[in-house]
């Protein structure tokens, strides 16, 4: 696998010289890296098929399937609320999310301008006041 090679050869030249290795024999997909796939969360089945309440964290591609055992046990993947840009956010993330951008990307977006009513702030489509 390709993810695997490159995480190993970036573990591989982040160490000194004859160090012993960073993490001996691990599964590259439980490494801390976020810049590199998601990371999703799992839970443990029991006999009956029902969770346990025991997750674990992996990084995965978004394009591969589903885990359905670890480490012989097994998992179902725990949906997650998405990471959404917002108050708190850093700057980068929030000007992914701008009137603009999300114009150009073929999205509609709609701002509360008073009680029960919201106003079209980006994009075409759609009407361009609402009111509840």
């Amino acid at each position: 696998m390709k993810v695997k090679t490159a995480i190993r050869q970036i573990l591989s030249e982040a160490r000194p010289k004859g160090a012993p290795p960073l993490i001996p024999e691990a599964d590259p997909r439980t490494l801390p890296l976020s810049f590199a796939m998601p990371i999703y969360v799992y839970e443990y089945l029991d006999d009956k098929g029902q969770g346990t309440g025991e997750c674990f964290e992996i990084v995965q591609s978004m394009s591969e399937d589903a885990l359905t055992e670890h480490e012989g046990r097994p998992v179902h993947r725990v949906p997650q609320a998405p990471n959404i840009a917002g108050k708190w956010s850093d700057m980068k993330a929030k000007s992914n999310l701008s009137n603009e951008n999300l114009e150009r990307l073929g999205f509609t977006k709609y701002q509360r301008t008073g009680d029960g009513e919201m106003t079209r702030v980006a994009g075409k489509q759609g009407p361009k006041k609402l009111n509840h």
